[in-house]
């Protein structure tokens, strides 16, 4: 549907956001979610032979970002390295590491 849409002239933009668990440090979780993010940009210009990457190129397909690191993590998700068992493989604490689209938009 998004090929379908800049193949008819339409300009896109993509809202992506990434997210970490509170385990390491500020500045690492911050970096990890953009590096989230770059992968999700990456499958984009690579999917179905790199069909969408002349559009991400000519700023037909524009991916906006946001890594919010650990800074939007629910409270009660431990950040106690000590604590795998609730830093690491607690459910909700793998919830937090996540990248989302958040919005597919026309662009103005």
């Amino acid at each position: 549907m998004l090929l379908q849409r800049l193949q008819s002239g339409e300009e896109v933009e993509v809202i992506i956001k990434g997210f970490t668990s509170p385990r390491a440090e500020s500045d690492y979780n911050l970096a990890l979610g953009r590096r989230r993010i770059s992968s999700v940009r990456n499958y984009f210009e690579a999917y179905a032979g790199g069909v969408l990457k002349p559009f991400v190129e000519a700023g037909k397909l524009r991916i906006s970002e946001a890594s919010f690191g650990e800074t939007t993590v629910r409270s009660g998700v431990s950040d106690n390295l000590a604590d795998e068992r609730n830093s690491v493989y607690h459910p909700d604490a793998a919830r937090e590491r996540r990248v989302e689209l958040v919005e597919i938009r026309k662009m103005q």
